[in-house]
């Protein structure tokens, strides 16, 4: 500024639409509020739910994943289209665009002559409950984070600004609310929660869904394929993203404290005090405790 020469902008509202126009920094954040619409009980009370509103707070994704791509921090560190890796004669999978997945999609995306030159970016989300707040009543939120699939995963697994806050959602989506299916039931396949091993089950598809939906009722569905009828998953109208071919194990959740704490060692704890006294088991069990 100089005492010869006016202001730029004398009024608030141009500073701060000049401020917006500034691209360096973070996406601004927004909200929205939604609330169920539905038809309401009739006969007793109404669930809680069903009357509150829920607010969800978020960033436009694609601008965050436009940032992402456009980071001149990860150009040598990202793979611009997929590739097959293989180190003494065996595929490597570290990345996720070394995988077949994406290897097919490209396949099918090159069938259009529209697409030739594109780069195909795979969106990785993921979400948990968070407490933003113990001294007020235990507030929680799931924050929904977004990152770009072509950059590698070490990069990722740094928090090099790989992954991105998108949200906050006032309720939880878990795999059964993505899927659309009834709790306890496989969200990749249609077989029975209870016998996973036997049975005519298929892989879970938006097409089998919707031939299910055509043919069967609700009752059915619900019973005998673990599906929720009225209900559709957010993928359904994406051309390239089936929810059941991308929902992906959840690590410590599923395969650590399911399958190995909840599981294998609850059965290790019962053989071994069923085949011992209680007095040789409890030595058993303090001794695995140490180690």
């Amino acid at each position: 500024m100089y005492p010869d020469n006016p202001p730029q902008s004398t009024q608030s509202k141009q500073i701060y639409s000049l401020i917006n126009q500034i691209e360096q920094g973070d996406i601004a954040w927004d909200s929205f509020t939604i609330q169920y619409n539905g038809q309401l009980p009739i006969d007793g009370p109404i669930p809680p739910w069903m009357a509150d509103e829920y607010k969800v707070w978020y960033r436009d994704p694609l601008l965050v994943l436009e940032d992402q791509i456009g980071n001149p921090e990860f150009a040598l560190e990202m793979d611009i289209a997929p590739k097959q890796v293989f180190q003494y004669g065996k595929r490597r999978y570290k990345d996720v665009l070394l995988g077949n997945w994406t290897w097919q999609q490209c396949d099918i995306l090159a069938k259009d002559e529209e697409t030739h030159g594109a780069m195909h970016v795979p969106i990785i989300l993921g979400s948990d409950k968070t407490t933003v707040s113990v001294a007020t009543g235990q507030n929680e939120f799931y924050p929904l984070y977004a990152a770009i699939a072509n950059t590698h995963n070490a990069v990722r697994r740094a928090h090099r600004n790989t992954l991105a806050l998108i949200g906050f959602l006032a309720i939880p989506k878990e795999q059964a609310l993505l899927a659309c299916i009834v709790q306890h039931w496989c969200p990749k396949c249609t077989a029975l929660p209870n016998n996973l091993d036997e049975g005519d089950a298929v892989p879970r598809r938006h097409n089998h869904t919707a031939a299910l939906l055509s043919e069967c009722l609700m009752k059915e569905l619900w019973d005998d394929y673990g599906t929720v009828g009225d209900l559709f998953p957010f993928t359904d109208m994406f051309p390239r993203a089936d929810i059941h071919e991308l929902l992906t194990p959840d690590l410590l959740h599923q395969a650590i404290k399911g399958t190995f704490k909840d599981h294998i060692i609850e059965w290790v704890h019962k053989y071994i005090y069923k085949v011992h006294t209680k007095c040789e088991a409890d030595k058993i069990m303090a001794d695995i405790d140490r180690r």
